[in-house]
């Protein structure tokens, strides 16, 4: 098996253990691990990202959920990018209590 197999057969892997962990197992952090890990291997794939990300949320990973979408403000444009990151910054003020961190999160915005 080369390199492209096997990396294939790991994401197809992955993408099995990360449905059952979360449908059969009901163990969500599981899945969450085996999800972060497929986004790894694979950044462009948008379902898995989804997946991750609705995870975090539900499982109130809210530090991880910040990080996921950190990663992908480098991507998008301007005003995505400023969209996430006020979303971010909610997310820092209404879950963490953390309103510096919203403060920093903002500031680009405001230059």
């Amino acid at each position: 098996m080369d390199g492209t197999e096997s990396l294939d057969r790991r994401v197809i892997l992955l993408e099995e253990a990360a449905q059952c962990a979360r449908e059969v197992a009901h163990a969500p952090d599981h899945a969450v691990r085996y999800l972060k890990e497929l986004t790894r291997l694979r950044p462009q794939d948008v379902q898995a990202q989804a997946s991750l990300e609705r995870l975090l949320e539900r499982q109130g990973h809210f530090e991880d959920l910040i990080d996921l979408w950190k990663q992908r403000v480098k991507g998008l444009s301007e005003a995505e990018a400023s969209a996430l990151r006020l979303r971010i910054a909610n997310v820092w003020v209404e879950f963490l209590k953390r309103p510096g961190e919203a403060l920093e999160e903002l500031r680009p915005l405001l230059d």
